[in-house]
């Protein structure tokens, strides 16, 4: 049977507030999921992939499953474990989103606000480059991105591509900051990880493609 729209949208909203919940529940017991992941053995590769597709999945908190990465692995398999991991969970928010929220969202606010209107045109347009420049900025978290691809027009194609190589500068630095605890590079990583956060938020032009 056909679920009325504002039942999807219904559902959608039922959805962030549980990953907004979620998220503080394991934002405050980092160390012992730190532990809980060192102590799986041969298991750890495919619990840890799927607990970073699972945050992404759901909103949670990425620098958390970026930690427990980082911590468990060397360094370019925590990368490569990472970018995989969030793109496919990323792809789930992004199809949970589109079928909950794009077509109330468009009926109720898209057609109705004109900024919301020429953003939505916009990232049809430019999808690509609005969604990858959104992804350079560390501090917007993955999941307010993924709603933005899931409500928005942009095509799915260009929102994986964003989405896989956008963060890769910042999960570079994040896992080099991880692996830097108790090191003369610590500082060097945290200045580094600062600058590629803000750097994006300073550019005009930046600005100029996201908001056209």
């Amino acid at each position: 049977m056909h679920r009325p729209t504002p039942f999807k949208f219904g559902l959608l909203i039922a959805f962030i507030v549980a990953s907004i919940i979620i998220s503080l529940k394991v934002y405050y017991s980092f160390d012992l999921i730190a532990n809980y992941f060192n102590s799986l053995g041969i298991y750890k590769t495919l619990v840890v992939f799927l607990f970073v597709v699972v945050s992404a999945a759901l909103g949670l908190p990425i620098i958390v499953p970026n930690f427990v990465a980082a911590l468990s692995f060397g360094f370019i398999k925590a990368v490569v474990l990472i970018s995989i991991g969030v793109t496919l969970g990323s792809i789930i928010s992004f199809y949970l989103t589109r079928f909950l929220g794009r077509d109330y969202m468009e009926k109720k606010a898209i057609n109705k606000i004109k900024a919301l209107k020429k953003f939505d045109m916009n990232i049809e347009t430019h999808g690509f480059w609005i969604i990858l420049l959104l992804r350079l900025i560390s501090i917007l978290p993955f999941q307010v991105v993924n709603l933005i691809g899931g409500i928005s027009r942009v095509r799915l194609r260009y929102f994986v591509a964003a989405t896989f190589i956008g963060p890769l500068p910042g999960t570079l630095a994040f896992v080099y900051l991880f692996k830097s605890f108790g090191t003369g590079n610590f500082f060097f990583a945290l200045s580094l990880c600062g600058l590629l956060t803000l750097l994006p938020l300073l550019s005009s032009r930046v600005r100029a493609v996201i908001f056209g």
